[in-house]
């Protein structure tokens, strides 16, 4: 069982981290975000985008860094089902 302790020290760790990486997502201007990838837009439900606003707010998080790290963490997942189940056979 993790003490509290332990639980408060992973959790301050954790928030540093993270900060570093969210005070720099801000000092990006127009230019820097061509240079950094292309716009990804969508229409969500409204389901979809209660839960997301939601959710930003409970982790302080900007929304193009949640949708980054949930698309990147879908590609990996998919990656790893199509690896598994060898889809592409000796395509690859």
């Amino acid at each position: 069982m993790t003490s509290h302790m332990t639980e408060f020290l992973d959790f301050r760790a954790l928030v540093f981290k993270h900060n570093q990486t969210h005070l720099m997502s801000g000092v990006l201007d127009e230019a820097d975000l061509s240079k950094a990838g292309k716009q990804v837009c969508t229409i969500l439900s409204n389901e979809a985008t209660e839960r997301l606003e939601s959710m930003l707010k409970i982790l302080d998080l900007s929304k193009r860094k949640f949708i980054e790290m949930a698309i990147l963490h879908a590609l990996d997942e998919a990656d790893r089902i199509l690896v598994d189940r060898d889809v592409f056979g000796e395509l690859l």
